[in-house]
């Protein structure tokens, strides 16, 4: 992935970032997000994050070689606390799923002239209705 060539980590001499750097801030990041959504809340709760939360999100890329660099298997963390709804971008893929009791909503405005068909330059190109 061109990341890895790009990417660089400030804080350690400016080298580029490396695959055990990516899994510690997904382990961190997870421990957060579980922490939320561990504490009671009144209402519905709504997760939104960048990166897709299930591999099933990817589509027909499901599976590929680079499938965990945009999707992240959070079955037990979704199955778990229960949200609602899961709103999440990064794919450019149009996903509409369940997981669980949650709907997993790829909002994504995605490539133009867009994934609905919307001509080039409509700045609505690729918008999901829900």
């Amino acid at each position: 992935m061109n990341d890895y060539r790009l990417i660089r980590v400030a804080g350690a001499s400016y080298r580029r970032i490396r695959a055990a750097d990516t899994v510690a801030l997904h382990r961190d990041h997870r421990r957060w997000l579980e922490a939320r959504l561990a504490e009671p809340f009144d209402g519905d709760t709504v997760v939104v994050t960048h990166h897709a939360p299930h591999p099933a999100c990817l589509g027909r890329f499901e599976g590929g070689s680079l499938a965990a660099a945009y999707a992240s298997d959070l079955t037990d963390l979704i199955e778990a606390h229960r949200p609602a709804l899961w709103l999440h971008g990064h794919t450019h893929v149009p996903s509409d799923l369940t997981v669980g009791a949650t709907r997993v909503l790829n909002v994504s405005i995605g490539y133009p002239p867009g994934v609905d068909g919307s001509p080039a330059g409509d700045p609505r190109a690729g918008l999901l209705e829900w």
